[in-house]
């Protein structure tokens, strides 16, 4: 009788007023259970005396009495010593993006000159914007490395994050803004390569530099726009996640439950625009280190990733801009990839859909073995969230293979001492200009500083 009702009532409510409603319900509940999952996450880390633990309290304090300062991205940039400035590509489905350019260094600090060595395109990876590659300092962020070296720098920006909230007719508010998923973020990397290019006249070719995401975007977009990898002089893949393995966290796997039970149920309570909007808003309500460490605690709680090889009085900064803004869709498309491990495009729920989307029922897989441009892949030894061996086999020409033992996912551009374990063979890598190809048949740990040792390629080449 009450639900009748109630259901009566609701028939009278004007849609866009029953909309605000709903927003807001899902808000309040939504801000309830992250206040309760992150509450856990603090009280687990500070029971269990794991030595990260004790490092991320230390660096929550070492924040607090931090002289960095945080503003924008660019005053960031700036403040590190480099000169940079923005540019606004328009994707095909009229996105209007923001690529943060770091501008090479033409002398060095003994006023020898630095050859322009052309562009290099780095792009984030889930939830994440272009501070990923900026924030740790002039020697270890790898856009400042890059640009020491002659490379004039784009920092790519997904859309939807705080940096590309733009569109030729869209607004952030409309649901219709953040109808996107992995599959249209290949339009991403198309405008970052053309607009790069077209200020580059007497350069073809770039090399590109993505992380996780920003690793399976660029594949998504080689399989699909053959022209791009003509003009891909080399892809450095860092954590790449094209193909996954099933997250054990029982709050994933529970929304994970939800989407595979029922897609409309799905997005009747997580909603169809932003996912989790507010989250960008919420950092400006604690001081900058409690929601750093609120941040760590949570990367372990969600997907036991640890940050202690990260330096202290950078992890502030990082959490400025992390996590940023995605869409509920592309959040779905990462979940269905997490629980099939397959690399392809987002399912709609059902063959019927599918059907209409893709004519066939079941959606298409991205085939890795079509992109035969030069590609390296590093990767960290305690990532257990890709599956980097699948990913060898099909690729037809990895360049380079790095794996660094005891590193996590976001290691590969926060850990300390990058600029030494991995930076000088990086940098030597992209100034080659012929590449020997490994065979996926070669163990990891055959490989010298990445590469194929020259008798053993010999060897090869003369058993094919």
């Amino acid at each position: 009788m009450i639900v009748s009702r109630v259901l009566l009532v609701v028939t009278f409510i004007p849609k866009a007023i029953l909309r605000r409603i709903i927003f807001y319900l899902r808000t309040i509940c939504f801000c309830f259970i992250l206040a309760c999952i992150t509450l856990l996450a603090i009280l687990k880390e500070l029971y269990y005396s794991h030595q990260w633990n004790l490092q991320s309290i230390t660096g929550a304090i070492d924040c607090m009495n931090s002289k960095l300062k945080y503003t924008s991205l660019v005053e960031y940039i700036k403040a590190q010593g480099y000169n940079v400035d923005s540019h606004r590509p328009v994707t095909k489905d009229g996105y209007i993006l923001t690529l943060h350019r770091v501008k090479a260094k033409s002398v060095d600090s003994n006023g020898t000159l630095i050859p322009y060595r052309g562009p290099v395109l780095l792009m984030h990876g889930l939830f994440n914007t272009a501070i990923t590659f900026a924030v740790n300092g002039d020697s270890t962020s790898l856009a400042y490395v890059l640009a020491n070296q002659g490379y004039d720098v784009y920092l790519g920006n997904n859309r939807g994050n705080r940096h590309s909230k733009g569109h030729v007719s869209l607004h952030p508010n409309d649901d219709e803004f953040w109808n996107w998923s992995i599959d249209d973020l290949i339009h991403d990397v198309a405008a970052c390569y053309e607009y790069i290019l077209n200020n580059n006249p007497n350069y073809d070719k770039l090399i590109y530099c993505g992380h996780s995401q920003g690793a399976t975007q660029l594949f998504a977009a080689l399989a699909t726009h053959k022209d791009l990898q003509h003009k891909t002089k080399l892809a450095v893949c860092l954590a790449p996640a094209a193909y996954t393995n099933k997250i054990q966290s029982i709050w994933i796997r529970s929304i994970s439950r939800l989407l595979h039970f029922n897609h409309d149920l799905f997005y009747l309570i997580i909603g169809r625009g932003a996912f989790i909007p507010f989250i960008e808003s919420m950092r400006y309500l604690v001081h900058s280190a409690i929601w750093s460490f609120a941040g760590q605690c949570m990367l372990h709680e969600l997907l036991n990733w640890s940050t202690k090889y990260w330096c202290p009085q950078y992890k502030s900064v990082y959490f400025q801009e992390v996590p940023s803004l995605i869409s509920t869709k592309n959040l779905a498309h990462w979940l269905q990839s997490c629980e099939t491990g397959n690399f392809q495009r987002y399912n709609y729920g059902s063959p019927a859909l599918n059907q209409h989307h893709y004519n066939q029922t079941e959606p298409p897989t991205y085939d890795i073995s079509s992109i035969y441009c030069p590609v390296a892949l590093i990767y960290g030894g305690c990532d257990g969230l890709i599956n980097v061996q699948r990913l060898r086999n099909e690729l037809r020409n990895v360049v380079y293979a790095n794996e660094i033992s005891s590193h996590f996912h976001l290691d590969a551009l926060n850990a300390h001492k990058i600029h030494q374990t991995l930076y000088p063979d990086l940098l030597e890598l992209m100034q080659q200009e012929q590449y020997e190809t490994i065979p996926p048949s070669v163990p990891v740990h055959v490989l010298v500083n990445g590469k194929l040792p020259k008798q053993f390629y010999n060897h090869t080449a003369a058993s094919q």
